[in-house]
């Protein structure tokens, strides 16, 4: 609360329930937006066949979410830690191309994973940042499960220590 990531009218108030694409891209985007010190510009309101949402098509303009299945954003659709590390990843990226504001070079360590093949591709840099910067934690000494829906309370979570990844 104390960093501005939270809109309560997107995320609600029970953080233990699975996160959404859109309650997601509005965590992302807000992280963004306070690290920046400004609004992202939205894609045009068209973009999506599924929402007009604002955070939504600021995270699409800012390439920090893109949508799924052609022109549908799927706002509703439950996101994985894959999708967490992803949105993080990319909002940091963001930032860094925008500010001055620079992250600890690292060596990615996932192999000591056994569901590490479970990474899909796109996800798999995004996974090895987030977790080497301890933005999201390994789930057990072996796993990491990517594929596993993400709380609202572990976005948030994640997203606050994004904030002070640098």
């Amino acid at each position: 609360m104390a960093n501005r990531l939270i809109d309560k009218s997107v995320l609600g108030t029970d953080y233990l329930k699975p996160i959404n694409r859109l309650q997601l891209a509005c965590l992302a985007v807000r992280l963004v937006e306070q690290l920046i010190e400004r609004e992202i510009s939205p894609a045009p309101a068209n973009t999506f066949s599924d929402t007009d949402n604002i955070y939504a098509l600021k995270a699409h303009a800012a390439e920090v979410m893109s949508g799924k299945n052609g022109n549908s954003f799927a706002p509703g659709a439950t996101a994985t830690r894959q999708d967490l590390a992803a949105a993080i990843f990319n909002a940091l990226q963001y930032v860094k191309k925008n500010s001055s504001i620079r992250y600890t070079v690292y060596t990615p360590d996932l192999q000591k994973f056994t569901d590490k093949t479970q990474i899909a591709m796109w996800a798999l840099e995004a996974m090895a940042f987030t977790h080497k910067l301890g933005i999201i934690e390994q789930v057990t000494n072996t796993t990491i499960e990517p594929l596993k829906a993400c709380s609202i309370e572990e976005a948030v979570v994640a997203a606050h220590r994004g904030f002070y990844a640098d």
